[in-house]
């Protein structure tokens, strides 16, 4: 990433004026706590109330200034290469890992495992002194300073997830896609007759020494033409297939769709779509070697049997 590629990015003041923020409501919650515990259980709605009020206040003024922040990234006009690629799942989740380290000021994500925490750290927060004033004096001294360093946690991991969910102002040139949905659609491709492959396809865009991840798609391929045939799966954002495409690859480079399968998507009808393309190869290039016709009869075999149980 080059000075001349990003124009400008987030200034070290917004990251100052954050730290300043959460330690004033952490030391607001320590204040609140050494008067609302005196009568946690005469009146423990008042400290229900408080605590959640201080976490309720937080969150808002955190995603003002992280959203703030992020829209200072700006990067200059791009004119991106694309080019298509197959990977395996892993080595798609690796990409993607990497890509949001490398990009986490542009893009835009969430992050269930911090947001989990995040409540867990909320809901300790509230919980916590009432557990705390049945114990012993010295820890019912320390429960204020508790509380306090429980809402420095939940702050700290509250900062994290919304810093990742905040869009910034190129998040629609550095898009996101989880392998989370890819995972639950390739699932469902497992053991296919006539496949012998199973991953991602997606493109790689690249320009100035920055790089995206756009359009995976859970992909197959062919066994025995897997460099020419394949079939490219679409999906719903839970990972549901919508859509399926039998596809030849061309020695010109271009695509050329053979057939293609709308929701509901079966595993007998992408067998059906293998076998399109195995019939369609043999009748325009032959099988001289007899492999193809025999992995035809293997496809045949098995849609029958899918038939029968139907």
């Amino acid at each position: 990433m080059t000075d001349e590629t990003v124009l400008s990015s987030p200034s070290i003041g917004y990251q100052i004026l954050l730290f300043v923020i959460i330690q004033a409501w952490a030391l607001m919650t320590y204040e609140t706590a050494q008067y609302q515990l005196l009568l946690i259980f005469e009146t423990p709605l008042n400290w229900i109330l408080w605590s959640i009020m201080l976490m309720g206040t937080l969150a808002p003024v955190v995603y003002a200034i992280v959203w703030r922040a992020k829209q200072q990234v700006t990067v200059g006009s791009l004119e991106w290469n694309h080019r298509d690629r197959d990977v395996t799942l892993d080595e798609y989740r690796e990409m993607t890992n990497q890509y949001a380290r490398d990009y986490q000021y542009m893009i835009s994500r969430v992050d269930f495992g911090f947001l989990l925490l995040s409540l867990m750290a909320g809901v300790i927060l509230v919980l916590a002194p009432f557990l705390l004033m049945r114990t012993n004096a010295l820890l019912i001294s320390l429960a204020p300073a508790t509380s306090g360093l429980a809402m420095l946690i939940f702050a700290v991991l509250l900062l994290i997830t919304i810093f990742r969910a905040a869009p910034s102002s190129v998040s629609d040139q550095f898009p996101y896609h989880p392998p989370r949905q890819l995972a639950r659609a390739n699932r469902s491709l497992v053991d296919i007759p006539g496949v012998s492959w199973v991953g991602v396809r997606l493109v790689i865009g690249e320009s100035e020494g920055l790089y995206t991840l756009r359009s995976p798609r859970p992909v197959m391929r062919v066994e025995d033409i897997e460099g020419i045939a394949r079939i490219e799966c679409e999906i719903d954002r839970t990972g549901r297939l919508e859509s399926a495409a039998a596809i030849i690859e061309r020695y010109d480079g271009d695509d050329e769709y053979i057939d293609s399968l709308d929701s509901p998507i079966t595993r007998l009808g992408l067998t059906k779509l293998v076998r399109v393309l195995l019939v369609t190869y043999i009748d325009e290039r032959g099988d001289e070697a007899g492999i193809l016709g025999e992995i035809v009869e293997e496809v045949d075999r098995a849609i029958a049997s899918m038939v029968r149980e139907e």
